[in-house]
């Protein structure tokens, strides 16, 4: 499933667009612990496509530490996900240092954000993922 970074990330204003990828995410981490294929891709920034491309998004995003990878780094990143056990996984070029850090403790997804694994770099395009067995644990099952 196509998923979005604003379920994980802090995202004001978007209240309705981060519950329904939430949803998807969810929905994927409830599949994984009924054993059955799942996986939510949480997207970031994708250059020249997608109604994030225009021109005022991508530099709002930007200045929040979001940054644009392009079409052909989305493909390789789509690549490495498919290759990964696991229900859920971040796919985003960031900035680290630009990204605005919510109080964890009062955060509703500070749970989630716990426990992340990352690959790539601290300003190249990330890929991130979670384990469905911690959330299973915790009680995600039918």
């Amino acid at each position: 499933m196509f998923s979005s970074v604003a379920a994980v990330l802090a995202s004001p204003g978007q209240g309705n667009y981060v519950a329904a990828n939430a949803f998807l995410d969810g929905l994927a981490h409830h599949r994984r612990a009924q054993g059955r294929a799942g996986l939510a891709i949480n997207w970031g920034l994708w250059a020249q496509v997608g109604v994030a491309a225009r021109p005022e998004i991508t530099k709002r995003l930007m200045q929040q530490g979001i940054l644009p990878f392009s079409p052909s780094q989305g493909m390789h990143l789509l690549e490495r996900v498919l290759q990964l056990d696991s229900p859920q996984a971040m796919a985003i070029a960031v900035d680290w240092s630009r990204l605005p850090q919510p109080d964890v403790a009062a955060h509703p997804l500070g749970a989630r954000r716990r426990g992340h694994r990352q690959f790539g770099t601290r300003t190249g395009a990330a890929l991130e993922r979670r384990s469905h067995r911690g959330e299973a644990r915790r009680g995600i099952r039918r």
